[in-house]
């Protein structure tokens, strides 16, 4: 990724890089996949610069993937039982609507 000042930013002589989920879900199902395993990350740019990933490394990023699916499927459940909430809800209404229970003259 190129330098670019909104994304990536440089601070004493570091340069951080902002990723999105669609840009590193393949390093996290990678690393879930091979755990344990030695792993080296390259990165390619105007010149190439290799690192290997610590045990702790590699950890934390499997770990964050996971967390982050975690989060992203209760959401997904949350929001399906919202639906299923008010759909229970308009049926509970409809019920309600259509039985009616006998006047009380008409219990003679």
């Amino acid at each position: 990724m190129d330098y670019d000042g909104d994304r990536n930013y440089r601070s004493g002589g570091t340069e951080m890089i902002t990723f999105v989920g669609a840009e590193c879900d393949t390093l996290g199902q990678f690393l879930t996949d091979n755990r344990g395993a030695a792993t080296t990350l390259i990165f390619n740019g105007a010149k190439s610069y290799s690192t290997p990933l610590s045990k702790l490394d590699r950890k934390s990023i499997e770990q964050t993937y996971e967390m982050a699916n975690v989060l992203t499927e209760n959401r997904k459940l949350n929001l399906k039982r919202d639906f299923l909430d008010r759909q229970l809800q308009v049926a509970r209404d409809q019920i309600a609507r259509t039985t009616q229970e006998p006047a009380a003259d008409d219990k003679d």
